[in-house]
C-alpha cells in the first residue's frame, strides 16, 4: 500500500489463492465464484460483480486512500489489489490454465506453481496399514475450519462401508472426537492431520471445501477433486479447477450424504476428471515451484540494488 512507493524497499506479493488477484478485463471480481468474462452474458455478470465488490469495499478503500495521502501518495484510483501491478514482483502460486489463460497481466507477474513444503517427519504407522487394494479418498475441511463439519459428516455417512478407504482429517484446531460424527464405518479413518506429501501420492480422489492449499497440493499429484465451497475464496478456487475439468462442485446445501456418494461415484467412473488432473499436474510442475520463486526474488533484489 505505501512501503515500496515511499521507501523504495523491494516488495514482492504472493497470491495464495488459485489464480492472480490483480483486476483486469480477462477476469471476474475475486470472491464471487463467477466465470471469466468471455461473452456478453458473462461480461455483464462480471460488471455487476465488480460494482457489488466496489460497494462492499468502499469503506476500506477510503481508509487506504487516507493512509496513502498521509504519506504523500495519490489516493486509490481503482481496486486495492491494483496496487500490486506497481510492485517489483507479483508471484502466483498456480499456472495459467487455472487462471483463465489471462492475457492482461502486467510484466511483474510470474506463475510459479504451488510453493510446497511439509514438515520432515515419517508417515504415521497406521497409514501403511490402510488396505491398498481399494481406492483411497481423502476428505478434509482444511487446517482451520470453524463452521459445522458438513463435508466430513456427509463423507462419513455417505461413504460408510463403501468400496473405498476414506481418510478424513479434522484439522489441528479440532479434536476428531469433538466433531460428533457418530459411529464410523470400518473403511473410514478419522485423524487430526496427515502430511499431504505422504497421503496425496496414494490418493485417488479429494473431497474438500475449496481451500487453495489443499486443492493445489492435490492437483500437483494429479488427484481429481470434489469441492464444497464454504468461504469467500473457495468458490473462486473451485470454479477455476472445475473449468479446467478436474473438479466437480457441490454447494453446501446440496452436500448430503446421498448426493456426495453419487458425486464420488461419478468422478471416479469418469476418466476425464483424472486425465485433466494429470494435465494440470504437469502444468503446475512446469512453473518451477519454490525454487523458481526464490530465483525471482533474488533477481528482484539484484535489480533493485542496481537501480
Amino acid at each position: 500500500v505505501i512501503l515500496y512507493e515511499t521507501r523504495r524497499l523491494p516488495v514482492a506479493l504472493v497470491s495464495y489463492v488459485i489464480g492472480s488477484t490483480l483486476p483486469g478485463p480477462d477476469t471476474p471480481p475475486i470472491g464471487l465464484g463467477l466465470p471469466p468474462p468471455r461473452d456478453w452474458s458473462t461480461r455483464l455478470l462480471s460488471t455487476l460483480g465488480h460494482k457489488l465488490i466496489d460497494w462492499i469495499m468502499a469503506d476500506l478503500r477510503r481508509q487506504v486512500s487516507k493512509l496513502r495521502r498521509a504519506h504523500g501518495l495519490t489516493p486509490l484510483d481503482g481496486p486495492i489489489m491494483g496496487l500490486a501491478a506497481r510492485l517489483p514482483l507479483y508471484l502466483v502460486s498456480s499456472c495459467p490454465e487455472l487462471d483463465f489463460e489471462r492475457q492482461d497481466l502486467p510484466p511483474n507477474t510470474f506463475y510459479v506453481g504451488p510453493l510446497r513444503w511439509y514438515p520432515p517427519m515419517p508417515p504415521p504407522d497406521w497409514l501403511d496399514e490402510v488396505p491398498t487394494d481399494r481406492l483411497w479418498i481423502h476428505a478434509t475441511e482444511g487446517t482451520v475450519h470453524v463452521q459445522e463439519p458438513r463435508v466430513l459428516r456427509a463423507s462419513a455417512l455417505g461413504l460408510a462401508d463403501a468400496p473405498y478407504e476414506v481418510i478424513m482429517t479434522s484439522g489441528p484446531n479440532r479434536a476428531p472426537a469433538s466433531l460428533d460424527l457418530g459411529p464410523l464405518g470400518t473403511n473410514v479413518h478419522l485423524v487430526d492431520w496427515v502430511n499431504h506429501g505422504e497421503l496425496l501420492p496414494r490418493t485417488d480422489l479429494l473431497i474438500c471445501t475449496g481451500n487453495s492449499g489443499t486443492m493445489l497440493a492435490a492437483l500437483y499429484h494429479g488427484v481429481p477433486i470434489i469441492a464444497v465451497p464454504t468461504e469467500w475464496d473457495h468458490a473462486d478456487n473451485a470454479r477455476r479447477v472445475a473449468r479446467a475439468g478436474a473438479c466437480l462442485i457441490l454447494t453446501p446445501r446440496r452436500c448430503t450424504p446421498h448426493r456426495l456418494r453419487q458425486a464420488v461415484e461419478h468422478v471416479l467412473s469418469t476418466p476425464s476428471y483424472r486425465e485433466n488432473a494429470a494435465r494440470l499436474a504437469a502444468c503446475l510442475r512446469r512453473q518451477g515451484g519454490a525454487e523458481r520463486a526464490a530465483e525471482l526474488l533474488i533477481g528482484m533484489l539484484r535489480m533493485e540494488q542496481e537501480d
